[in-house]
């Protein structure tokens, strides 16, 4: 699909905006390359400070990390620690709670059971008493929070989801 279109940018560089020549190079990258919109979407909202606050931050003892929340399958609370499984595989640990956790994260994340607060963007199929999620990875549904559960999915508010 061949799209012509120009945009143009025109922004004054502060010490605050420093980075914007980068992000313009890389907008014009994709432009020309006939990339992603969507990733040309996102730098232009970076650029013009309307990018949604998406992103979570926790810290370990060595490093403060900015962790993208729509990539986030699901959160698991193991012991005194939170293991955060994202959609790439890739797994980060941290000494918090799950309460602390799920106050960081966006709307759309559910708790469904004690050990467990789940990405609802990611359910495949929900089970009797277990949720399918993209990737293959079952979650159990605590029972206290099984309710909840059937009435996101009276309200249509998880669509396309299959319940057994």
């Amino acid at each position: 699909m061949n799209h012509n279109f120009k945009v143009t940018l025109q922004l004054s560089l502060t010490k605050e905006n420093i980075g914007i020549e980068k992000i313009k190079a890389k907008l014009a990258h994709l432009l020309t390359q006939e990339e992603s919109l969507k990733e040309c979407c996102r730098l232009l909202k970076i650029i013009t400070g309307t990018e949604e606050d998406d992103y979570i931050v926790l810290a370990d003892r060595k490093k403060q990390y900015r962790i993208p929340a729509a990539g986030i399958l699901f959160v698991r609370a193991v012991s005194n620690y939170v293991h955060i499984q994202m959609q790439d595989k890739q797994c980060f640990c941290f000494a918090k709670t799950l309460k602390e956790v799920q106050q960081l994260l966006p709307a759309y994340f559910w708790r469904v059971h004690r050990s467990f607060i789940v990405n609802s963007q990611a359910i495949v199929h929900v089970q009797k008493n277990k949720l399918l999620l993209t990737g293959g990875r079952l979650i159990p549904i605590g029972k206290c929070y099984k309710n909840d559960i059937k009435q996101l999915l009276a309200t249509n508010k998880l669509q396309g989801i299959r319940e057994e």
